[in-house]
């Protein structure tokens, strides 16, 4: 099997030729059978490099990045693109475990993969409130969502060996790790720092300063990973940063000894982020509290991290929520306080 590039696989229809219901369903069809068989024998048989990056590239341009924005289709009505996705993170899972020195000596291949996940993940975290029930083969944007951050997590978490190296200049991959994490941690810092009323559209682009940026049709201007439409598109940002970074630390990684002052900074993050959550600009946003719950469950799986000072982090989000329920009752986070407790104490 070879791929001359990552437009088309062999045997199957161009990725750009899937423009209608039947040919995007004999695409399913050809890439289950393309994992069925190429993709599913033993797990120690070792893949070519050079077959699946162009590949896997090629998938990820079309299924990933190309992927609807919140509210632009009925979640119903792309069950297909929906698919897709879940085909593509499996093909990533199956390539980042049986492709030897997948990210040595391949440019900037595995942060365009980590970009375009995360950038789903930020759209499918958003993704309006779906009040229709949905068919019994089409997933919730919720579990899609799940399903491409630990795919995702697990692809940046495989940058840890020390030992391999990236790109001509032969730096560890460790080092392209470092500089994911702290340009998550910069971007939720440029957040913090918008102003109260900041015109939106935002256009964010994760690996290049500054990471946010205001539309401008008319400049020249690097094409963004994703677009910030709304204020209340921010806290549910962040409270994903927050969740990404930890995810990445937990547990601690091979190369943990290289990233102490990152571990240092996501305690700092984590409070900024909570504290964020309750300021004056959200205040009545209404799935703040579902944003806090997924700030308590990160909070949580931090202070079980090796990190100095993480359990401490951990107690003050937890006393400061107890102690807002106990002095508001029932008014704080519009009476969905209790649940949130749950995640503390459960």
């Amino acid at each position: 099997m070879d791929f001359a590039s990552g437009s088309q696989f062999p045997g199957g229809p161009a990725f750009s030729s899937l423009t209608n219901e039947s040919q995007s369903t004999e695409f399913i069809r050809f890439l289950e059978e393309l994992i069925s068989s190429h993709l599913r024998g033993d797990p120690s048989d070792r893949l070519s490099k050079s077959v699946w990056i162009p590949a896997t590239t090629g998938l990820t341009e079309y299924f990933i990045f190309a992927f609807p924005a919140p509210g632009t289709l009925r979640w119903d009505l792309m069950p297909e693109k929906v698919k897709l996705v879940g085909l593509t993170m499996d093909v990533l899972q199956r390539v980042l475990a049986r492709v030897e020195g997948l990210f040595v000596d391949s440019g900037d291949y595995a942060i365009k993969i980590f970009k375009a996940m995360f950038s789903l993940c930020f759209r499918l975290h958003v993704w309006p409130e779906i009040k229709e029930e949905l068919p019994t083969d089409v997933p919730h944007p919720s579990k899609v969502k799940a399903d491409v951050l630990k795919t995702m997590i697990a692809w940046i978490r495989a940058l840890s060996s020390g030992l391999s190296t990236v790109g001509k200049g032969g730096e560890p991959c460790w080092e392209m790790l470092r500089m994911v994490l702290t340009s998550c941690i910069e971007l939720v810092q440029e957040l913090l720092d918008l102003p109260s009323n900041p015109n939106f559209p935002l256009h964010v682009s994760l690996m290049n300063a500054p990471r946010i940026r205001h539309a401008d049709p008319e400049g020249e201007e690097l094409t963004p990973d994703f677009t910030i439409q709304t204020a209340h598109e921010i806290l549910p940002l962040c409270s994903l940063v927050f969740e990404t970074i930890t995810s990445t630390l937990s547990p601690p990684l091979i190369c943990q000894g290289f990233l102490v002052d990152i571990g240092r900074q996501i305690l700092v993050l984590g409070r900024s982020v909570f504290d964020f959550c309750y300021s004056r600009g959200n205040k009545e946003y209404a799935n703040r509290a579902m944003c806090l719950a997924q700030i308590m469950n990160t909070g949580r799986l931090l202070s079980t991290s090796c990190l100095a000072g993480s359990k401490c982090s951990f107690d003050y989000m937890a006393s400061t929520l107890f102690w807002r329920r106990m002095c508001l009752g029932p008014q704080d986070l519009e009476g969905t306080g209790c649940s949130v407790l749950t995640v503390v104490f459960a």
